[in-house]
């Protein structure tokens, strides 16, 4: 019987190629939460330091705003203002709406013009805190180094927006249509920066607690209270809601100022706030009864400029905390004096700077 041998082929067999190791589910998993855990590691570290280059950045602005100011106090000898601190808190700026910026814009960086300059448009006729007794003001000469410019401050564009109308960024304000045209200083939120004045005419010393609310801070200057009160909360109204809605919306990130802030118009005792958070920790006058309260006896500034801080709330009602007194309404303003003074600040996230 023959058999048939077969020798071996030289040629070598095909071989099938090696597939990668796959990642199993298991695998897959652990990798998915090691990354959410890096993501939520880090978001919220490049949030906080977003937030606080932001804040950063306005304190820049609010200081060169208050260098400014001292520098426009050395030369003129007054705060800058066109207009007085009792008209800016006359009752009619309530609904007129013409803010504390505005008026000190006018000096700050010009814009008014003479009764005899020809009209162009956006010009914008009685502007001020009375009726009647304004000035012809060009926006757009505002903030400019030209012939018209003061040059005392010179703003970014970024931080100088213009009317809501055209600019979403700027959100509300209270005012009337005149007022609504003027540019609004905001802050690197995009929210508006609020200056407080002191009426230099304001003489009468505070010697007990219902003098706060007279002559300390008062809603308006008027003939039922004859003397002068140190702080009008009319200069700021335009952005706290004056005689306007209360669903009024202010800034980028659209607050409800009326009352979510301590100074809101809708919050009870929001005149009472002024005395608490823009009196001057440093100048207590001591009881004159024994038991008696410490009460201030003076600003922190003769102008102060305040921005609302990465919460976008002008002291904001959330973060008064414990620190709110029942019967006031607002935070203890005693908080600042006596045996163990704390600076009621130190609550809030604005900014306050004082020029002198």
């Amino acid at each position: 019987m023959n058999r048939t041998l077969y020798a071996p082929s030289s040629a070598a067999a095909p071989r099938m190629p090696r597939q990668a190791p796959g990642f199993s589910l298991i695998e897959l998993l652990v990798v998915i939460a090691i990354i959410g855990l890096i993501v939520s590691i880090v978001i919220p570290g490049v949030s906080s330091a977003r937030k606080s280059a932001r804040k950063a950045d306005t304190l820049n602005l609010c200081q060169g705003i208050s260098q400014a100011c001292s520098q426009f106090i050395l030369d003129q000898r007054r705060a800058p203002g066109y207009f007085s601190m009792r008209e800016m808190g006359n009752s009619e700026n309530l609904v007129r709406g013409f803010s504390q910026f505005d008026n000190a814009m006018l000096d700050l960086a010009g814009g008014i013009l003479p009764g005899t300059a020809a009209a162009q448009p956006g010009d914008l006729n009685d502007v001020g805190p009375v009726a009647g007794r304004g000035v012809k003001v060009r926006p757009s000469l505002i903030g400019t180094t030209g012939a018209n410019g003061k040059g005392y401050f010179i703003p970014k564009a970024k931080y100088f927006k213009s009317p809501a109308g055209n600019d979403p960024d700027v959100g509300d304000r209270w005012a009337n249509a005149t007022h609504q045209e003027l540019p609004v200083l905001v802050d690197t939120q995009g929210t508006p920066l609020l200056m407080w004045t002191t009426d230099d005419s304001a003489k009468r010393d505070i010697t007990v607690e219902a003098d706060l609310d007279r002559y300390f801070g008062r809603e308006v200057y008027n003939g039922a209270i004859p003397d002068p009160a140190l702080l009008y909360w009319a200069q700021n109204s335009a952005f706290l809601g004056g005689d306007g809605p209360d669903d009024l919306l202010i800034g980028r990130q659209r607050v409800r100022m009326s009352s979510e802030s301590l100074l809101g118009q809708s919050v009870a005792a929001h005149v009472g706030t002024m005395s608490a958070l823009l009196a001057n920790p440093n100048t207590p006058r001591p009881p004159r009864v024994t038991g008696g309260p410490f009460l201030p006896t003076a600003a922190r500034g003769s102008v102060m400029i305040h921005a609302a801080g990465p919460n976008a709330i002008y002291f904001g009602l959330s973060e008064a905390g414990a620190k709110r007194n029942v019967n006031l309404g607002v935070v203890n303003y005693s908080d600042n004096f006596g045996v163990n003074p704390q600076d009621v600040l130190v609550n809030f996230d604005d900014i306050l700077i004082s020029a002198n």
